[in-house]
């Protein structure tokens, strides 16, 4: 046993239990994480006014126990379910609102539940007590008869969730008096709080524990405060995965990952040396990237990391003489499943005026924080949208998305206007356009949507729906940039059609 982290978490927690009662920040500054809030998933407004809690110092993890919600494949289907979920609190349990402070599903995404609860510490309504509690929920069933387990990227999010909201000075080990109970953690199940199975064995059991001062959850969450937790997926150096071009030799200082680092003088012209960690994604989604240097007075202080990613590639340019010896965030990016790579150039590195500085070439991590978001939009005033001059700028009607819209007389010919979008990867989207409304509007505009198995037309009544995204449908589309949608003017109804923007979601 580690008898000296053992009576650090006992200090911490001693010290939380004796009186730190007013907090203002989260646990060890740990960041907010990507959260859905409430308007982005289409929470109705509570019934009545909500009840706060002066202090914060319990995280309780439950599951939905609704095995349907666990077998979500889209972003999408999760918002719906969330939905589902507020309804059935609100109109079925007679609630004021939805119970959950938060939740996360089996993609790793992560949901405001309650009102208000990102801003502050609203009171739930998922245990008998609620008074100074969190409640962190995973959507699935994780007990028998149907037995699911929470993948790591969801268990991952939840930890996530608890790092940040806990506040300064909180500590996942140990426990107090809850509820009528003894000895209850400051990071527990519901089941330690009442007589319930939630959140299941699979996750209670194996992730969670009755252990006060250890398991999964709690370790993974304090190391989150602490700033030690290490990137779900690493590549280190002499490791497969890592290569190497131009001249390179082994550090023999202190702070690195594994058994060793490597080095590369700045400037070798005309020698380019670079380090590349090449990743294999199992799964598509957006991950945090982090690398891991010896820092030293000879170190780059602009040492350039190019990662690259589904939208391009980025220079991310890290100062390697501070900051050794830990994991450093270079950003979150959307990636592909497949082969991903991170690349450190010694030739766009700055030397900072000593011509002998060095770059460190250590480990690089990366850690999925929730799935492939793709949401397209293509305005009228974008590059991606094209329309002859018949086609004329109006804001005469608000509503409309960007500065203005286009607008056309209809008339018995083509004429369209077109929007080409670039989608990022094959799949089912949803797409939508919007418009101005007017009693000269045509109601049966024809939109023309390019699927994979051909041209659809979508006639639809600009005289309604003003200012909205209206979905003209869902099809699979093609990665690419490719005219994707086209408005006709060619229509009987009406004097005027409207072109304003046009939207993908991948579902």
């Amino acid at each position: 046993m580690n008898t000296a982290g053992y009576f650090k978490r006992w200090l911490c927690a001693v010290a939380f239990f004796m009186g730190l009662t007013s907090f203002a920040a989260a646990a060890g500054g740990f960041p907010q994480p990507d959260i859905c809030a409430r308007s982005c998933w289409g929470a109705r407004a509570p019934k009545w006014g909500m009840v706060y809690n002066a202090n914060l110092n319990r995280a309780v993890i439950h599951h939905t126990a609704n095995a349907h919600e666990f077998n979500t494949t889209s972003h999408a289907q999760s918002r719906a379910n969330v939905r589902a979920i507020q309804n059935f609190h609100m109109d079925v349990n007679g609630w004021n609102d939805i119970a959950y402070n938060f939740l996360v599903d089996r993609l790793g995404n992560r949901f405001e539940g309650r009102f208000n609860s990102i801003g502050t510490w609203v009171r739930g309504g998922a245990d008998t007590n609620n008074v100074n509690s969190a409640s962190f929920t995973m959507m699935g069933y994780f007990h028998s008869p149907v037995n699911q387990s929470p993948p790591a990227v969801m268990r991952n999010a939840i930890y996530d969730l608890i790092a940040w909201k806990m506040p300064d000075g909180w500590s996942p080990y140990g426990g107090a008096f809850y509820n009528g109970k003894s000895n209850v953690g400051w990071l527990c199940g519901h089941r330690n709080i009442d007589a319930t199975a939630c959140p299941g064995d699979l996750y209670h059991n194996v992730y969670l524990t009755n252990n006060l001062w250890g398991g999964e959850a709690r370790n993974a969450v304090w190391d989150r405060i602490q700033g030690t937790a290490d990137p779900d997926i690493i590549i280190d150096n002499g490791t497969s995965g890592y290569t190497e071009s131009g001249t390179w030799g082994t550090s023999n200082a202190s702070g690195f990952y594994g058994t060793d680092s490597r080095w590369a003088a700045v400037f070798d012209t005309p020698q380019n040396n670079t380090a590349t960690w090449t990743f294999n994604l199992a799964e598509s989604g957006t991950y945090e990237v982090y690398a891991w240097w010896v820092s030293g007075s000879n170190r780059s202080p602009g040492a350039a990391y190019y990662v690259n990613h589904m939208n391009g590639q980025t220079l991310s340019r890290q100062n390697q003489q501070s900051n050794g010896g830990t994991w450093n965030l270079l950003g979150e990016f959307s990636f592909q499943a497949g082969t991903n790579t991170i690349v450190l150039e010694s030739e766009e590195s700055w030397n900072g005026g000593n011509p002998n500085a060095v770059i460190s070439a250590d480990a690089v991590g990366m850690t999925r924080t929730g799935p492939l978001v793709v949401d397209v939009i293509v305005d009228n005033t974008d590059s991606g949208f094209a329309a002859s001059s018949n086609w004329f700028e109006s804001t005469s009607v608000p509503g409309y998305y960007g500065d203005n819209y286009h607008a056309r007389a209809t008339a018995s010919v083509s004429d369209a206007a077109v929007w080409t979008a670039t989608l990022p990867q094959d799949g089912t989207y949803k797409v939508y356009a919007r418009w101005t409304t007017g009693s000269n509007r045509a109601t049966a505009a024809p939109y023309i949507v390019t699927t994979s198995d051909g041209d659809v037309t979508v006639p639809v009544n600009q005289q309604q729906n003003n200012g909205q995204w209206v979905e003209l449908g869902t099809w699979y589309l093609f990665q690419g940039t490719a005219p994707r949608v086209r408005l006709s003017c060619w229509t009987s109804s009406g004097d005027f059609v409207i072109a304003d923007a046009v939207r993908f979601v991948l579902q």
